[in-house]
């Protein structure tokens, strides 16, 4: 089982991505709210980091990587093409 990290400021979002992600049976969710904190540190930083926004304006995506995220997508979350996502930064950083 791999486990992937969600970094989310909103409650609700938390919990309906983390069941929908664990249903899988793949993936163990733990959560965070700060990733500059995550990429700072030693321990954490080559953790892949999805950044998911509901602001698709012109900026959101360079703000997130600059944030130290590695991929970015909008809201509301296609989870299939997230899956995907996931599947690939894992594979990538192995």
């Amino acid at each position: 089982m791999t486990k992937v990290l969600y970094v989310e400021d909103n409650d609700d979002n938390v919990y309906m991505l983390k069941m929908r992600l664990e249903l899988l049976d793949d993936f163990e969710v733990v959560t965070a709210e700060e990733t500059r904190r995550l990429k700072n540190d030693p321990q954490t930083r080559d953790i892949p980091i999805i950044a998911l926004s509901a602001h698709a304006l012109a900026g959101s995506r360079e703000k997130a990587l600059a944030a130290g995220c590695d991929e970015f997508d909008t809201k509301p979350v296609e989870f299939e093409r997230l899956v995907a996502t996931v599947r690939r930064l894992l594979a990538d950083h192995k």
